[in-house]
Formats: C-alpha cells, structure tokens, sequence
C-alpha cells in the first residue's frame, strides 16, 4: 500500500471511528431517555412506554443510531492485520452484515407504532432481531480473537484495539443475551452497555496513526 493511499485509508478510519463512537454514546444516551420516560400506553403495547407518534420518533432515532456504527464495522475492514486474516475478514464481514441487518430490523420495527407486544408481527420482529445480534456477537468474538492471536491491528496506537474488537461480540453472550431475557429495564440496560462497548471501539480506531506496528 502507497503512502498516500494509507495515509487517506488511515484518515478514513479515524472518520468511521468517530462515527461509530458518535453511534455507541448515543445508543447509551437512548437507553437512559427510554428509561426515565414517563410511560404513555399500558406496557402490553409494542411501543411502551411510547405512544405511536413518539414512538416513531424513537424507532427512527434508533435506525439513526445503529447507522453510526457501520462505518465503525466497515472501518475493521481496513486493519491491516484483518487484511491479511482469511478469520479475520470473514468474521468482519459477518458482524457488518450484522450491523447493516440491525438498521433493517429497526425500519420494520416502524410498523409496530400501535401494535400489541404479543401480536404475531411483534413476535416475529423481535425474533428476527437475535439473527443480527447474533451474528455481530460472533463475528466481532471471532475477528478479536483472531487479532489477539496475531498480537496486533496492525497500525501503531491501536495495540489495545482487538480487545476493543472482543468485548461487543463477547458481551453479547455473557451480558445481553441474558439481560434480554429479564425484565424491560434490565434489558435496556444491557443494551446500553453494549453501546457503550461500541463508543469504546470507535474510540479506538480514531487512535491509530497508521504506523506499523
């Protein structure tokens, strides 16, 4: 790779890490409004604690929210280190699938605004919502350790980035699978941490110099 082309790859990165950081504060941010919202509908609706109109503008926040964090998976895709890992691209690649998923399952969610949350549409978006969750959890678990495994990004200021990589996809199954299947405000709660793991990755990318390491 030129000079020139790392140096506006490396630039690159650091413009979806700040997206992707931009994306996981915001999620965490999301998570505590939803929380302290005083509740609009019985919490048999879909949309609790929302009405239809302010659902709606949550629904299209959240589809805001997780577009952040794609440039952040895209970005991954750039790490040398991921570059040169058959493991690595392909668990990458699966995670920004993920990633792109999520954004697609946040639309639909739009059309549950004045739906029960045990109607079958509800039931059947809110299965559909573990594919990409889980194949973010595995992809970025995968990705990190085979970066862990190679003892490096690849690029200079980034040494801590494959644990940063790790932790999202690994939380996923020892801290939000569980948390989902508690009541509402703990599995808020666990997502929010989950973003919060996002915001500490796109820290991460806007780090890197682009010096090998």
């Amino acid at each position: 790779m030129s000079t020139t082309t790392s140096t506006r790859t490396v630039k690159s990165t650091r413009r979806a890490g700040a997206w992707c950081l931009g994306g996981g504060l915001l999620g965490a941010a999301e998570v505590l409004v939803v929380l302290a919202w005083s509740p609009q509908v019985s919490d048999d609706r879909f949309s609790y604690p929302f009405d239809s109109l302010w659902y709606f503008v949550a629904e299209a926040s959240f589809v805001l929210q997780h577009m952040l964090l794609v440039p952040g998976g895209l970005a991954l895709l750039w790490l040398p280190a991921v570059r040169a890992s058959a493991t690595g691209r392909i668990a990458t690649q699966a995670a920004v699938t993920g990633l792109f998923l999520l954004v697609v399952m946040e639309l639909s969610a739009l059309s549950l605004y004045d739906a029960a949350r045990d109607s079958t549409l509800a039931t059947v978006i809110a299965t559909l919502f573990l594919l990409p969750v889980l194949l973010i959890g595995v992809g970025l678990t995968v990705a990190g350790v085979a970066l862990l495994r190679r003892g490096t990004a690849g690029w200079a200021g980034a040494r801590w980035l494959p644990f940063a990589i790790l932790a999202p996809g690994v939380y996923v199954f020892v801290a939000l699978a569980p948390t989902m299947n508690g009541s509402d405000t703990v599995g808020r709660l666990g997502i929010g941490g989950w973003m919060l793991l996002f915001a500490v990755l796109g820290y991460g990318l806007t780090r890197i110099d682009g010096r090998h390491a």
